[in-house]
C-alpha cells in the first residue's frame, strides 16, 4: 500500500482473541463489525480529532456457539447473527439477550441478507413425512425497521407468559 491518506479510525481491543473472519460496515457507515468463531466486536468509526473516538468498542462473547456470519440490520442498530444452531437478532451491548428467529438443522447454511428489503435468505434441510431429508431455501422478512427489536421482545415476552 502506497497511499498517503491513511487515517486511524479505531482500534481492535486485545480481548478480541483471534483473527477476524470478516469485517462489515454498518449501512449508516458509522460503525464497523468484526467477528471470529466466538466473538463479535463493534467499533464506532470516528476520526481522532473527534472526542467520541474514545468510545470503547463493544465485545460480545459466544463461547457456547460457533458464529458463521453476522449482518447489520438495515437501520444500522441490531445485528442478525447466524450461528451453528440458529438465526438470532441481538442488540450491540454487553449482556445482550438475543432473540432466536429460526432454529437451524444445517450447521453451516448458505445465507444472504438483503438490507434493501430487510430479508434474510438461507438454506436448511428438513425431514419430510416420508423420512427423506429435503434441502430447502427460505426467506425470512424482518419487517418494520424501526420496531424490529421491540416487536421481537414483545413476542418473546408473550411466549414466556
Amino acid at each position: 500500500l502506497e497511499g498517503e491518506n491513511f487515517e486511524e479510525i479505531g482500534s481492535i481491543p486485545q480481548e478480541f482473541s483471534s483473527l477476524p473472519k470478516e469485517l462489515k460496515i454498518s449501512p449508516d457507515r458509522q460503525r464497523m463489525l468484526i467477528f471470529n468463531a466466538h466473538q463479535i466486536c463493534a467499533l464506532t468509526l470516528k476520526s481522532q480529532g473527534d472526542l467520541s473516538y474514545l468510545e470503547p468498542p463493544v465485545i460480545l462473547n459466544f463461547s457456547n456457539k460457533q458464529i458463521n456470519n453476522d449482518f447489520w440490520h438495515s437501520d444500522s442498530y441490531p445485528l442478525i447473527l447466524v450461528t451453528d444452531r440458529d438465526v438470532e437478532v441481538l442488540e450491540i451491548e454487553e449482556n445482550s439477550n438475543p432473540v432466536i428467529l429460526v432454529s437451524l438443522n444445517k450447521k453451516n447454511p448458505g445465507i444472504f441478507y438483503d438490507t434493501d428489503k430487510d430479508a434474510l435468505y438461507f438454506m436448511d434441510f428438513q425431514k419430510g413425512a416420508d423420512g427423506i431429508l429435503y434441502n430447502n431455501t427460505y426467506k425470512l422478512e424482518l419487517g418494520n425497521k424501526e420496531n424490529l427489536l421491540d416487536d421481537l421482545k414483545r413476542l418473546r415476552q408473550n411466549a414466556q407468559d
